[in-house]
């Protein structure tokens, strides 16, 4: 079975690319290695420098030059999707500094093309650990390093919800499995937003519809009833309704923090429900004809669906729809808008992709741009 990571919390780490150049080299051109080593800075032929590292790796697998090494090799292998090689590199890095979270990041990313559950599981173990010890690291004195570190911190927060989220999804993908992998989850971390969200939702799947419904009246601002009956809604194309909880929703995302969470894990759930309630208000908005309504919710539904191309592909589509209706209704620069969106939806592979093209042909031939 084939799955993929699809968290909308997690639209940081999807868009945080693998940069090498966090090491420095200490050459000594009096040894072998050294020798290796200038001749690769000095190669100006790719092919030929990768090749020239990877046996550099394979040949000195204990040299203190070997960071540098690998995190040359991490790009390379992302942007070529040589996941197997990924895989390889980013758990050696992580072997030589466990606290590097880029290299944990790549590992995610390899573990989760393997499609395999066991290697996924692990990698997540590891990626996590990795980045514990950045969050649990000191804040430097030095105030000029201190914005790095808050930096590096914010990354390594969200790679902890990456790979939660990547054990996570082994329990849609293997529902036999599913408990096995939700303690898995618990052994990672017992207050993961994803085990609390799991749990809830299986105690919420013996409440009736009627039940829910009367336990919002008692909590008007839970937004686990409130993304139940939206969800009910949707699925039974009740639209109106639809735009109603979902808008509940979203206020009581933004405004209740339910004092048995943390900060940082009142965080991780809001942002994993907001996006949804977005997507879904500003989608039904659309078609509903409540245009800038749905050109509103959707523009800030944007940042948290970046990670979901099916979402993100109809999210585009319905922004240059409505963006186009508007511009018809008296708003002229709208036009260019919906230019915008449809060009971004064309290039998204997916059911909108072929229609967001002709959209395009026929707004630069309506409106005359080149």
């Amino acid at each position: 079975m084939k799955f993929r990571l699809v968290a909308l919390v997690l639209l940081s780490l999807v868009a945080w690319p693998v940069a090498a150049g966090k090491y420095k080299l200490n050459i000594d051109a009096e040894t072998k290695e050294g020798f290796v080593l200038q001749q690769i800075k000095q190669e100006r032929n790719p092919a030929k420098k990768i090749e020239m590292m990877v046996q550099f790796v394979d040949e000195y697998p204990k040299d203190e030059n070997l960071p540098w090494v690998l995190d040359q090799l991490l790009p390379v292998y992302t942007e070529a999707k040589s996941w197997d090689k990924l895989l390889a590199a980013s758990e050696k890095l992580l072997v030589a500094n466990p606290s590097d979270h880029d290299a944990a990041y790549a590992l995610m990313r390899a573990a989760e093309a393997q499609n395999a559950p066991d290697v996924l599981k692990k990698s997540a173990l590891k990626a996590w650990k990795s980045a514990d010890l950045v969050t649990e690291s000191i804040k430097p004195k030095d105030p000029a390093e201190v914005q790095a570190w808050q930096k590096n911190a914010e990354q390594a927060r969200n790679l902890k919800l990456y790979a939660e989220y990547a054990v996570f999804s082994l329990t849609k993908a293997y529902p036999k499995e599913k408990e096995e992998y939700l303690k898995a989850l618990e052994e990672l971390n017992p207050r993961s937003v994803y085990l609390i969200a799991a749990r809830q939702a299986e105690q919420r799947s013996a409440m009736t519809i009627p039940a829910i419904l009367e336990g919002l009246q008692k909590e008007p601002y839970n937004v686990d009833y409130l993304a139940t009956l939206a969800d009910h809604s949707m699925r039974h194309n009740e639209l109106a309704k639809v735009v109603t909880m979902t808008g509940r929703l979203i206020d009581a995302l933004n405004s209740h923090k339910p004092d048995s969470m943390t900060a940082a894990e009142w965080q991780g759930k809001r942002d994993r429900f907001l996006g949804q309630a977005l997507w879904m208000n500003g989608v039904t908005s659309s078609v509903l004809g409540s245009y800038a309504q749905a050109d509103k919710v959707l523009r800030a539904a944007l940042p948290y669906i970046r990670a979901n191309p099916s979402l993100l592909s109809a999210g585009l589509y319905h922004l240059g729809f409505v963006n186009y209706k508007l511009a018809q209704r008296g708003e002229p620069n709208r036009v260019f808008e919906a230019l915008k969106f449809n060009q971004e939806c064309a290039r998204i592979t997916g059911s909108y992709q072929e229609q967001a093209a002709k959209n395009i042909v026929a707004i630069k031939s309506e409106y005359s741009i080149p």
